[in-house]
């Protein structure tokens, strides 16, 4: 059970680590260059079923942390609020998860200080809500995760000093779009 447990756990991070290295951010590119690694094989003895869900549990990461940094690279007049949230919603749904999109007037109607900071801004502010039922046992209490995406243009006012301008991109970045989207993918 050790050695099961040991070979799962190696199998997982290798495999991440590997998906990470071999991460590209091409879209804007009009000749990608592919990444080096094209194929790894795992080879295992014992412990097959453990490492084989330990690997698919990797994929599953890796995609939801790819989304992410995609979106991340962007630039921000890709990356707007429209766009963040009609590519979450779609690659949500892919996964069998329900996702709705709320707009300007919901904003404005029913979150007071939101609309104050998105109002700022020329792009309409949305907000997402991503729900999956997905539990094993469906009579178990909820799990609910609650973050937030911001997009470069959000409408409030930079507190950054000037020099630190070309790393607000990075704040699109944020804790609970980087956390929710691979968890998502993780329980489908």
């Amino acid at each position: 059970a050790r050695q099961a447990e040991a070979a799962r756990r190696a199998a997982k991070a290798l495999a991440v680590a590997l998906g990470e290295a071999v991460y590209r951010f091409d879209r804007f590119k009009s000749e990608p260059a592919p990444a080096k690694l094209a194929r790894a094989e795992f080879v295992r003895a014992d412990g097959s079923s453990a490492v084989q869900a330990a690997l698919s549990r990797a994929e599953a990461l890796l995609l939801g942390m790819n989304l992410c940094k995609d979106l991340g690279n962007c630039a921000p007049n890709v990356c707007t609020p429209s766009y963040l949230a009609e590519t979450a919603a779609a690659a949500a749904r892919t996964l069998g998860a329900e996702a709705e999109i709320f707009g300007r007037d919901f904003i404005q109607q029913n979150m007071p200080s939101f609309w104050g900071v998105a109002k700022g801004s020329v792009q309409e502010p949305k907000l997402l809500e991503m729900r999956y039922f997905g539990a094993a046992d469906q009579s178990a209490a909820p799990i609910v995760l609650v973050g937030k995406g911001l997009t470069f243009d959000s409408g409030g006012i930079s507190l950054k000093p000037g020099e630190a301008m070309d790393e607000m991109k990075y704040d699109m970045s944020s804790g609970g779009r980087r956390a929710l989207f691979p968890i998502l993918w993780l329980a489908s």
